[in-house]
């Protein structure tokens, strides 16, 4: 552990120091028991790196000024961190010189000392360390409310009257589809009809090309979906048979 100990030789006695542990300093005539006199000493501790913690407290103190006058005119110590513009102090008496340990998280700790013109008994050893910050989390605490084991169901979305449909509506669109089928149908068997006798036409031709008219009149007749009585067509093509005077054959 280092020992820091100003010189009782310069009036602005004190450096900086540039430490990264724990270290002691001690007030110059710390063995014999007694400030010099007229002294302003500054002790500037610098902690290397990233901000520490410091960790600083007076292991011995002896005064005997009265603390109730604000150390005024006596010799007096101060703990001054510059970056938070922060001062502890003054002690200038045992009285006031126990307080809790000073815990400040910064770069930079100085220690001062004033000692008057009269010269008195006194001496102070004080103490320093120095660690890592206490990690804390920038995020927010949420705390979520976990569902139960079953959980819920999920809400049955109802479905208002302005958006059904009419009842009237639903019928007409059913019947009008069956229609349509119906139509769709109707089509395609008159198509399909036409079809094949257009097929039995061709292949009658195609075998007979010199068919008699009687019966290219029978398959048109067929083809255009009209069947003759047997009358009609005996009538209408029945060649006219012969007369025969009896009277020719008779004759005596």
């Amino acid at each position: 552990m280092p020992v820091l100990e100003v010189s009782t030789m310069n009036p602005l006695c004190g450096e900086n120091y540039f430490v990264n542990t724990s270290g002691t300093i001690l007030s110059p005539g710390y063995r014999q028991g007694q400030y010099p006199v007229d002294l302003r000493c500054v002790y500037v501790i610098n902690i290397t790196g990233s901000p520490m913690l410091f960790h600083i407290w007076f292991d011995e103190f002896h005064h005997s000024s009265n603390p109730a006058q604000n150390c005024i005119g006596s010799d007096q110590v101060r703990i001054h961190t510059p970056e938070n513009n922060q001062t502890y102090g003054p002690y200038c008496s045992t009285e006031n010189t126990n307080p809790d340990v000073i815990e400040v998280e910064r770069h930079v700790a100085i220690v001062e000392l004033e000692t008057d013109s009269v010269l008195n008994n006194g001496s102070f050893r004080l103490k320093y360390s120095v660690s890592a910050p206490p990690t804390t989390s920038n995020s927010p605490d949420y705390t979520a409310e976990l569902p139960d084991d079953k959980g819920d169901p999920p809400p049955i979305q109802q479905v208002s009257e302005d958006d059904r449909w009419p009842t009237w509506m639903i019928i007409l669109i059913a019947v009008a589809g069956t229609c349509l089928v119906a139509m769709v149908l109707i089509i395609l068997a008159v198509i399909r009809k036409k079809q094949l006798a257009a097929a039995a036409l061709s292949g009658m031709v195609s075998r007979n090309s010199e068919g008699s008219g009687k019966d290219e009149w029978w398959l048109n007749r067929l083809y255009n979906n009209v069947i003759p009585d047997d009358e009609g067509i005996h009538s209408e093509y029945e060649e006219d048979e012969p007369i025969y005077d009896n009277q020719i054959f008779n004759r005596p």
